[in-house]
């Protein structure tokens, strides 16, 4: 592998890197729809199902109750999950253009300054460097710094939105055993 081989790939896979963490925060917000849709459902079923299950009594009746009492903490704690996945976070970016446009000038002005100080003597190798290749590699290092931040960011948002879906999914099942309890209303 050449020199600037190795550069190019770690300059693709940092890039790569970059652009899906940055893509994945937004998928966060892509999801939503599908959880307000379901607990609209819910509570709408729920709705229809309160009549009957209003008419259940004793020990059955208790226990649609209690059944109807862990929904809604389940619809709570789906609520929190998806609020802990949507909280503001603060993204890492790359600089600003105008930063790196004046950090370019002063690399530029360091090669006039050291040529000018020596300018028969040959730069050493790190001195004399590339412009583009110090911008590059100084940008790599900021998508770099910047990808293990929002990665931190984007898998504890994930964990809560697994979460958020593992308790909807209960939530739906609740609902399902609710009307079930609601269907017995008439034989008792």
């Amino acid at each position: 592998m050449s020199e600037t081989e190795h550069w190019d790939y770690l300059d693709k896979l940092v890039t790569d890197s970059y652009r899906k963490e940055v893509e994945f925060e937004e998928n966060v917000w892509r999801t939503l729809p599908f959880f307000a849709a379901v607990l609209g459902l819910e509570i709408a079923a729920l709705g229809v199902l309160r009549a009957d299950l209003a008419q259940l009594s004793g020990p059955l009746g208790y226990v649609g109750l209690a059944l109807a009492g862990f929904w809604a903490l389940l619809v709570v704690a789906t609520l929190g999950f998806l609020a802990r996945a949507i909280w503001a976070a603060d993204f890492d970016y790359l600089g600003k253009e105008t930063e790196l446009i004046t950090f370019a000038r002063r690399l530029e002005e360091l090669v006039r300054q050291r040529a000018a100080l020596a300018p028969d003597a040959p730069l050493p190798k790190a001195a004399g460097r590339d412009i583009r290749d110090e911008l590059r590699e100084t940008i790599l290092w900021q998508m770099a710094d910047c990808t293990v931040g929002n990665r931190a960011i984007n898998k504890r948002r994930e964990l809560a939105r697994e979460r958020a879906g593992r308790t909807i999914l209960a939530s739906i099942l609740l609902v399902l055993v609710l009307a079930l309890f609601a269907s017995l209303a008439p034989l008792y």
